[in-house]
């Protein structure tokens, strides 16, 4: 039976046990010294001091938990995850997350709530964008369904009007075109329905767009391309269309200034 020899702070939240009978020394959590009395007692048989390493686990799961959830909301399985990375056993997670429900500093559904409060109001992102989003962090599957049906057509066309005004601006020039379907890109990588995308994309160019400046650049491109086509040759004639529609312009435009040429 092992006999205490002595019983030494280490810092604020820690204590070096050490025996008469070994050169080992225990660093025990300030929690499990209080929970076993260890002040009050001299000697520790074998099953106690098994149990008093089982419950400093936990103590030091508890509290690598509480600062991760100080930092952030966590999820069961975020949580459970990260106490793995850290080296503790199963059973040891299993009593660390039970407690931090039961007491009340593990709630998905609460933690949820508060996510979505501010996801709802600040970013410009699509549902299926949430759905990765929860997917990843480790939400249960009856929460992200909850969280779906909260995120409705009328919120995904106010959060995609208000994206695709931010992107316009970023995309620079281009044709008319071109700038839709890179509106278009942006707004399903960022998780926003594919349907409609690329209509509501077209709206929002067709009323920044300057015709002009579209009409200049495809000018330029034209004189530029047509020295190295013979416009005599149909084939010839075909590929500089062909280059130009890649670029984003549209056949008829391209073909009337071909015309008003010839």
């Amino acid at each position: 039976m092992p006999t205490i020899r002595s019983l030494k702070a280490k810092g604020k939240h820690a204590f070096n046990l050490t025996f008469l009978e070994s050169d080992e020394t225990l660093t025990l959590h300030r929690e499990t010294i209080i929970a076993h009395r260890l002040f009050h007692v001299d000697r520790l048989d074998e099953r106690q001091l098994k149990k008093i390493k089982e419950d400093d686990a936990v103590h030091r799961a508890l509290e690598v938990s509480l600062k991760a959830l100080a930092r952030q909301n966590q999820t069961e399985r975020a949580l459970h995850a990260m106490l793995k990375r850290r080296g503790y056993h199963g059973d040891t997670i299993s009593k660390a997350l039970k407690t931090l429900t039961s007491n009340g500093y593990l709630d998905e559904a609460k933690a949820l709530d508060a996510w979505l409060e501010v996801f709802f109001s600040t970013a410009l992102k699509g549902p299926r964008y949430l759905k990765q989003k929860l997917e990843q962090d480790g939400y249960r599957p009856a929460l992200i369904d909850d969280a779906l049906a909260r995120y409705d057509e009328t919120i995904e066309k106010a959060k995609l009007d208000a994206f695709l005004s931010q992107a316009a601006r970023a995309i620079g020039a281009g044709t008319k075109r071109d700038r839709a379907r890179k509106l278009a890109a942006r707004a399903i990588n960022a998780g926003f329905s594919p349907a409609g995308v690329f209509e509501a994309a077209q709206t929002v160019v067709d009323a920044t767009h300057d015709a002009d400046a579209e009409a200049a650049q495809l000018k330029r491109h034209y004189e530029k391309l047509r020295q190295q086509h013979d416009l005599r040759n149909r084939k010839e004639k075909d590929k500089l269309i062909q280059k130009l529609m890649r670029k984003g312009y549209a056949y008829d435009i391209i073909t009337s200034i071909i015309e008003s040429e010839e």
